[in-house]
């Protein structure tokens, strides 16, 4: 009768004991005292008889309870690298047991089949421990390292019941051993080290088979750190339980030809065919009416007419600023669930799950607090959600791109900035770490590299340290996948490289968020349409765009039942939330440093916007990691006269720093040691930063110097205008007249200029004074020709949000004063299809292709002259001016520039455009206005 197979530490010990070497054969006590000792390093001083010895052979007890804590304690901890360290070099390097080829093979292939034949062991069931293999995966597994194996198997043994083993005990013995080393499973590769196997002269081995089982053990450790998101209100909650996943926008590369096209790709993206019914077509009106504002009512009636959308493709995504109009579609929503749920399962998800397939490098852009972080941190904790993960599994390294620079300005070494981001991310030791684990991934293309950030890297370094990366990953090691985030604003993507925007949040995303917190009992779902009432207005006047914003909202809603109206009023709330909440509460507030309550009389006297005012000003307008003690040398110049003693400020100043490492909502530790300190999110930095501006600078010339430090992407600008407008607007009327003083005393062609124009336009968004707004107006037109050619950095919608303050005036000045200009933008126009007659057929064929949205068109940096006409009363009339003396010969360029054929070609395109489906004419308009 063949005995039930049946795997368990008895088994394993026994199989071991028959290759002890026989000239220093450990007794059997011992052998169990070295194991146990791997997971349990005082057992060796606990006494084992010799029946208690013979009794775990046999299967007839349990292990030691304390053995089984013990191993239970290192798989929980994620602490099994140290067993197979132990194994490696107590067992085997020590001659516990025999290590020669034969005898390794007749260990590995007799354990493997006794595995194999314990019908209670599933197939999915982790049986090696080290590694996180299960039985399937191990016993199609053809490359073993010894120790690992061992270990693992060892934590699993130890952890189950040890007297199911009794029958095939019985019947294990030394002749079964001798069977398997004359028999052994030849087709197996056992070594000692990842080292051994690399220096293998066998061209058949390599690490593949072995780096999957390591790579899934360090991403488990990634997400056990990540796995966990501060929420305002609510400290610390699961990640996959309240994050909704953003909409992504594909878009288009910037490639290396002249005349670029700029828009949405249709292709795959579009529901093709499909008509626009009568419904669906008052909504698409309002987007249309979106762009062309002043478009004649005859016309805007003439799209009712179904005639026209025979055949137009309706795009995925339809977008314009301050509007969404995704729910007007059917099925064009993009996809969103939870990450604990099965993203791959829809359509919708494509966009995430297709990340990586045709492209090893993306951008996520977006704005301040949109999710760009959260989006890395959710690839992080669940990266099940790419298409093919699961498969074939990458190293994840997840980073601040900020770390690259050392404390002296200088850069580190990639593969070290690399290894110490996988360090910091994963939270395994450098000593944990496998020997050039990073570089053998990065050698077989097998990392996924999550790197947030870049917009954070001052401008002085940004574009070398833009560079470096993406020629170390492009041309170093290439194909594996890498994942940068940067805000939009100011951002110049690599050539040929795709990008994807994240969309601002929607009501809709509002309220699933709210839903997360409504499963979680943490909100009441009574209060859920008020909320989204009150917030709904904020979302739809852009104030809150992402969930950042919108968990502060919710944490404030949940305190105050009122939301703030304005940024600055919601930053403010968010600090008085968090100094007042915390003096009310304070016998609650239990200092995990010390196990003892918070002194709040003490607190009070730093938690004022003063100390983060100063504190900001140790950056220089970046918000990098702080020493302590350059913060208690600022902390000391502010409030050391307020003490006795030197002693006594020193530890309020701990107190301080340890209450900001307890309630991360504003300035948090930014090393695991609280040696350095940073603001936890940049838009906390400009907010305190701003407000230093407005109370400590004394005169234009000074916050003129202070905001030039920083990039168009920042928020300072906008919060500094915005408290000048609340406190002193003359004063914000003086600082634009000194910013137009100061652009008059630069060329025009110089960078100080093109920066200096820049900072104008940022402060001119939040500006109503209309004199100011003449002057801005006024300056532009006599100078657009030569500011066209300028590299701004500002993008041509916040130009327009200037213009279209005064529309009237823009017009006026436009069609009176400035006619010059308007016959330039008309001639490059012209000079655009007559250079070359490809252009139209481009034109006609791309316009059934692409989709170029109001937004794709305001998010391009800089001027480009014909993009002005947008501004003009009645935009699409001109475009059929000039079709009309296109079409008739009547072009105001000489002839004699034209080649005959060309003439009639042009001639043909002005009658097709004329003649075409007015869908068709705004998307020529387009394409013109676009590239000309």
């Amino acid at each position: 009768m063949v005995p039930i197979m049946s795997f368990c530490y008895g088994i394993f010990a026994k199989i071991l004991t028959f290759c002890k070497p026989k000239k220093t054969s450990p007794t059997n006590k011992e052998l169990h005292e070295k194991l146990f000792s791997s997971v349990c390093d005082t057992y060796t001083n606990i006494h084992i008889a010799d029946y208690t010895s013979s009794r775990l052979l046999k299967c007839d007890q349990n292990v030691p309870p304390e053995v089984t804590q013990s191993a239970r304690k290192i798989i929980q901890e994620e602490k099994t690298r140290k067993a197979a360290d132990y194994f490696r070099t107590k067992i085997i390097d020590s001659q516990m047991i025999k290590n020669d080829e034969q005898t390794v093979l007749a260990i590995v292939s007799m354990l493997l089949d006794v595995i194999s034949k314990d019908a209670s062991i599933s197939e999915d069931t982790k049986v090696e421990l080290v590694t996180g293999s299960t039985k399937k995966e191990l016993l199609t597994q053809k490359i073993f390292i010894l120790p690992d194996f061992l270990a693992g198997l060892f934590l699993y043994a130890v952890t189950v019941d040890n007297r199911k083993g009794q029958e095939l005990s019985s019947e294990l013995n030394y002749e079964n051993f001798l069977f398997y080393c004359s028999k052994g499973n030849m087709d197996l590769k056992i070594v000692n080290s990842i080292d051994d196997l690399r220096k293998s002269n066998d061209p058949v081995i390599t690490l593949m088979p072995e780096l999957d089982p390591i790579i899934s053990q360090c991403n488990r450790a990634l997400r056990d750190s990540q796995r966990k998101i501060h929420v305002y209100s609510w400290n610390e909650l699961d990640f996959e339980s309240v994050y909704v996943t953003p909409e992504l926008v594909q878009m288009e590369r910037r490639q290396k030809h002249e005349f670029p096209i700029i828009g949405i790709d249709f292709g795959s993206s579009t529901i093709a065919g499909r008509s626009i019914s009568h419904s669906h077509f008052i909504s698409y009106r309002e987007y249309i009416s979106s762009i062309y504002n002043t478009m004649p009512i005859d016309l805007m009636e003439t799209l009712s007419k179904a005639t026209i959308f025979h055949d137009f493709e309706v795009p995925k995504i339809l977008s314009t600023t301050g509007k969404n109009y995704l729910n007007v579609l059917p099925e064009t929503n993009f996809f969103r669930k939870t990450l604990g749920e099965t993203l791959t399962s829809s359509p919708h998800a494509s966009l995430i799950r297709e990340l990586f397939m045709k492209d090893d490098i993306v951008y996520i852009v977006g704005g301040a607090g949109y999710g760009k972080s959260l989006f890395l941190k959710g690839l992080c904790v669940n990266p099940y959600v790419l298409y093919g993960f699961r498969e074939k599994p990458l190293l994840i390294i997840y980073g601040d791109i900020k770390r690259m620079i050392k404390r002296d300005g200088t850069f580190r070494p990639m593969t070290d900035f690399l290894e110490e981001c996988f360090i910091n991310g994963s939270l395994v030791k450098p000593d944990e770490l496998y020997p050039n684990l990073i570089v053998e991934c990065l050698r077989e293309k097998k990392c996924l590299v999550l790197l947030d950030a870049l917009d954070e890297i001052g401008n002085d370094q940004r574009e070398k340290i833009h560079h470096l990366i993406i020629n170390y990953f492009m041309l170093q090691y290439p194909g594996n996948k890498v994942c940068i985030t940067s805000r939009e604003r100011g951002f110049i993507p690599h050539e040929d490289i795709t990008w994807y925007r994240i969309n601002p949040i929607t009501l809709r995303d509002a309220g699933e968020y709210i839903d997360r917190f409504i499963e979680l009992d943490k909100f009441e779902e009574s209060e859920k349409q008020r909320f989204l009432k009150q917030a709904g207005h904020l979302i739809n006047n852009q104030f809150v765009n992402g969930f950042l914003t919108l968990s502060l909202l919710l944490a404030i809603y949940k305190n105050e039942e009122e939301l703030p109206a304005n940024k600055i009023a919601l930053y403010q709330k968010c600090f008085e939330y968090i100094a007042f909440s915390r003096e009310q509460n304070k016998k609650l507030l239990i200092n995990s440093y010390t196990n003892e309550p918070y002194d709040w009389k003490i607190l009070a006297k730093f938690m004022a916007d003063a100390t983060f005012m100063e504190l900001t000003q140790l950056g220089k307008g970046k918000n990098i990691d702080l020493k302590d003690t350059e913060i208690e040398k600022l902390l000391s110049e502010l409030y050391r006269r307020s003490f006795d003693s030197t002693a006594e400020f020193k530890n309020a100043v701990q107190m301080f720093l340890q209450f900001c490492s307890n309630r991360t909502e504003v300035f948090i530790p930014a090393s695991d040691q609280n040696t350095r300190y940073k603001f936890f999110h940049r838009s906390f930095y400009e907010y305190f930063y701003s407000e230093y501006i407005v109370f400590r600078t004394k005169s234009v010339e000074e916050t003129y110097q202070k905001l030039f430090c920083f990039g168009v992407d920042s928020e300072a600008f906008e919060l500094t205008a915005a408290l000048y407008q609340q406190k002193n607007p003359n004063y914000l009327v003086d600082l634009i007249l000194y910013v137009f003083m100061k652009m008059e005393n630069y060329r025009i062609d110089s960078d100080i200029y093109v920066k200096t124009f820049d900072i104008l336009i940022m402060l001119m968004q939040t500006i109503d004074d209309k004199t100011l707004i003449h002057r801005f107006i006024k300056y532009f037109l006599e100078n657009a020709e030569n500011i066209s050619r300028l590299p701004l950095m500002t993008n041509f919608g916040m130009i327009y949000n200037v213009f279209r303050k005064e529309q009237k005036y823009f017009t006026k000045q436009f069609h009176s004063d400035n006619m010059s200009l308007f016959q330039k933008i008309q001639k490059l126009m012209e000079n655009y299809l007559m250079k070359s007659i490809a252009h139209c057929g481009k034109i006609l064929i791309d316009t059934g292709n692409i989709h170029v949205t109001f937004h794709e068109i305001t998010s391009q940096k800089g001027i480009h002259l014909p993009l002005l006409l947008f501004l003009l009363p009645h935009p699409y009339g001109i475009l059929m001016d000039w079709m009309k003396k296109l079409a008739n010969k009547d072009i105001g360029n000489p002839v004699s520039i034209l080649e005959r054929d060309m003439d009639n070609d042009l001639c043909s395109f002005a009658n097709f455009v004329l003649h075409s489906p007015l869908i068709k004419q705004i998307d020529v308009y387009h394409a013109i206005l676009v590239n000309a």
